[in-house]
């Protein structure tokens, strides 16, 4: 009896009995359900009170009809005795303070009637109110404007005053200034954090509260609300503002009519409107967890001796674990019960999870290192360094196959002078074992194991060795030893499955470096033939320069080139291929040599020459490869260049310092189209004129402004004070560079040729 209530299942469920969860989450649901109807009644609170807001603002305006009624119908107003009908508005002024001002216009738009003194004739046809009066031959209310005779911002209502036969006499208006207005609004019976707003069809403010400098004529056209204003006419609208916080917006039509109206707008925050409901539910929530606080304090009393100790002890030990001391453990003490059984699995998941995650980060690191921009002996010595550390081995080294012979490479923790020693398969039988087997070869005792050369062991001090064999395209390329000297080591399946996926990543890393390195080599000996020029030409005096976005990326697709033809011609090329490597190398070379090649055929046109380059690309390259090129063939004699810009950017021409002329696009892509038109234009440059080349590259480096751009390169020429070839190029990269922060996004090319007289 007394054994089976210290089990584990009866110490659960001697908790689970004094939990009060269910009634937790009974009260939580209910107070949550309430808290939501306590908001939604104040949600429709404030709905009511923009409604009755926009009924007392809706009076104020009937009120004021009322008085055109009377004012309109008077026999002064109907008869156009207006000395009369003035006399009137001056009384009705003086009995209306709500009134900013009250007149009668003429249908011509011409004030003869003005409660407030008019600064000589003011005409008010162009007013909305006015308009929709005449128009719509019935009352008519206004846009917020600043008045021509009051000077203050307002709305005017308007009625036309009729004769007997329909036409049209006059128009009373009269002025609702924002006091009056304001009059009228609730504003006292909000909280302080409420905002107020009228505001007229086009969404400007005609009065906010509380009043802010410049708030009255600013827009809400264009916002959520107003759509909604429009659209909805009535409703509460949520919006997040720029600043993170959300409000909610209680709307209501005050007046509508026909390409005009009035709407009413009450702004509030949730977190402050709904506070009481807050506190209510947060006061609810606390007398109840005081409560369960009481009831808990048994449960913690009952619970402490059956099962709080050894939980205390395996949370303790989890949480160091958490926090990254995976060597600790629960260490319980021995018993029959399951808490001691639990204690005795805890302690060893937490050693497998020890070494695995010890494991795993070493693997993390090694593949980070192996795909790194280090060079690559020190990637190497790295990855065997994490490897060491992580299995405790105390030596290691690489050893490649080289001539049936084993070559030491790399090495940890040995002499240096073990680098470049040979061993054969008779000193390293167990590397020989692994090459043919294609898997590890653990020795866990290398004096003693006869498969193993026992001397060669001895003379390195070698108590137990692991053996990996480093495979590339199923080839055993090398092998990679984890030596332990002062202790011999029982290797574990964790230690091999290790050890066997550093040797994956390490035979990756050797492959990745080979490859890289042939195919660097080609790609860089092609760039360098296409990016030499000829030391001097007569007549020109020209400069180049070629900027690679990253190190790592030398090789792109931007070329330039200059030759000599005949007869004082010369051919002038820049242009970027698509794509990168040795792909994008060799495309730009078939390019480049098909231009020149074409262009040494005298009386050819540039149009003609790309035209055949367009044929030869389309010929040797991928259908997504294409090239954007501008050749052109300069008279050095004249000055007259002939030239085709093929999709490239627009070259500049002029002196340095003044306005430069844009050579822009004339004709479509090389390699885009097998039916493609190119065409040629000229241009004349004068002696000292220089044609500015680039790709690219320099109008798309991105700053903070966003792309560099056009624009800037031609300002930068305009406003320099030199015309040497090679300043003007190194200022517009220096500019670019120092635009983008120091980092190019792309490779850029830049060719500088003025024309002299020598």
């Amino acid at each position: 009896m007394l054994r089976a209530f210290r089990g584990l299942r009866a110490r659960l469920l001697a908790i689970v009995l004094l939990a009060l969860l269910p009634a937790t989450a009974l009260l939580v649901v209910y107070a949550a359900g309430q808290n939501q109807i306590a908001e939604q009644r104040a949600r429709e609170d404030v709905q009511r009170l923009v409604e009755a807001e926009a009924r007392s603002l809706q009076d104020l305006i009937n009120e004021a009809r009322a008085t055109l009624v009377a004012f309109g119908s008077s026999q002064a107003v109907q008869s156009g005795d207006w000395k009369t009908a003035q006399r009137t508005a001056d009384r009705i002024a003086g009995e209306q303070p709500e009134y900013l001002n009250i007149g009668i216009a003429r249908p011509s738009g011409d004030l003869v009637v003005s409660a407030l003194p008019t600064p000589g004739t003011v005409n008010v046809r162009d007013r909305a109110y006015f308009k929709r009066a005449v128009q719509y031959r019935r009352f008519a209310v206004g846009d917020y404007q600043v008045g021509r005779v009051s000077g203050l911002p307002s709305i005017n209502v308007a009625l036309p005053v009729l004769d007997r036969t329909g036409v049209l006499r006059a128009v009373a208006y009269v002025s609702l200034g924002a006091p009056a207005i304001r009059s009228r609004m609730a504003v006292a019976l909000t909280p302080t954090s409420f905002r107020h707003y009228l505001v007229d069809a086009n969404g400007v403010v005609i009065v906010r509260e509380p009043d802010i400098a410049g708030a009255a004529g600013g827009s809400l056209q264009g916002t959520a609300l107003m759509r909604a204003m429009r659209d909805t006419l009535k409703g509460i609208l949520s919006v997040r503002e720029t600043n993170g916080t959300t409000l909610e917006y209680a709307y209501a039509p005050v007046f509508q009519e026909p390409g005009g109206g009035l709407y009413l707008a009450i702004g509030f925050s949730p977190a402050d409107l709904f506070a009481p409901e807050a506190r209510i539910l947060a006061m609810t929530l606390g007398g109840f967890a005081l409560v369960a606080l009481a009831a808990l304090a048994g449960a913690w009393i009952a619970g402490t001796r059956w099962v709080y100790r050894p939980t205390k002890k395996l949370r303790e030990t989890a949480n160091q674990i958490g926090r990254g001391r995976l060597s600790a453990r629960a260490a319980l003490p021995p018993g029959i019960d399951e808490f001691a059984d639990l204690g005795r699995q805890f302690d060893s998941m937490a050693e497998t999870i020890e070494r695995r995650v010890a494991f795993s980060l070493a693997l993390t690191e090694v593949n980070r290192l192996a795909h790194s921009t280090l060079e690559f002996d020190e990637i190497m010595q790295r990855i065997i360094s994490v490897t060491c550390d992580a299995v405790g081995a105390e030596t290691a080294a690489i050893l490649l196959r080289e001539s049936g012979m084993w070559c030491t490479k790399y090495s940890y923790n040995f002499p240096q002078e073990i680098i470049g020693v040979v061993l054969t398969d008779e000193q390293a039988p167990h590397a020989l074992m692994a090459l043919r087997s294609g898997h590890p070869v653990a020795i866990d005792d290398a004096y003693n194991d006869p498969r193993l050369n026992g001397a060669v062991m001895e003379s390195y001090g070698i108590r137990s060795v692991l053996t990996m064999p480093l495979i590339v395209q199923d080839e055993v390329v090398g092998v990679m030893f984890m030596n332990y000297h002062s202790r011999t080591c029982e290797f574990s399946r964790a230690q091999v499955d290790f050890t066997e996926s550093v040797a994956t990543a390490v035979a990756l890393a050797l492959q990745n470096a080979r490859l890289y390195q042939g195919e660097h080599r080609i790609a860089e000996a092609l760039q360098h033939s296409l990016l030499s020029l000829p030391e001097a030409i007569p007549r020109l005096r020209f400069s180049h320069i070629y900027r690679s976005a990253t190190e790592a990326a030398m090789v792109g697709g931007d070329f330039y080139d200059l030759f000599e033809i005949e007869g004082g011609l010369v051919g002038v090329t820049v242009g970027d291929v698509s794509g990168k490597g040795l792909d994008a190398a060799v495309l730009t070379s078939i390019v480049k040599n098909t231009v020149r090649a074409q262009a040494m055929d005298v009386g050819k046109a540039p149009a003609q020459v790309l035209a055949l380059a367009n044929r030869v690309l389309l010929r040797e390259s991928a259908p997504e490869m294409f090239a954007t090129v501008f050749f052109g063939v300069l008279d050095t004699a004249t000055g007259r260049l002939v030239y085709c810009n093929a999709g490239h950017t627009a070259a500049a021409m002029g002196r340095p310092g003044s306005a430069m002329k844009a050579l822009h696009s004339n004709s479509t892509l090389v390699g885009a189209l097998p039916d493609a038109i190119f065409t040629d234009s000229v241009a004349t440059m004068a002696r000292d004129d220089m044609l500015f080349l680039y790709t690219d590259g320099l109008t798309e480096a991105r700053g903070t402004d966003g792309m560099f751009g056009a624009e800037r390169v031609f300002a930068i020429l305009e406003g320099l004070d030199t015309d040497d070839p090679w300043i003007v190029a190194t200022r517009v990269v220096q500019e670019a560079a120092a635009f983008a922060g120091g980092h190019l996004s792309d490779d850029l090319a830049i060719l500088a040729v003025a024309l002299t007289d020598r």
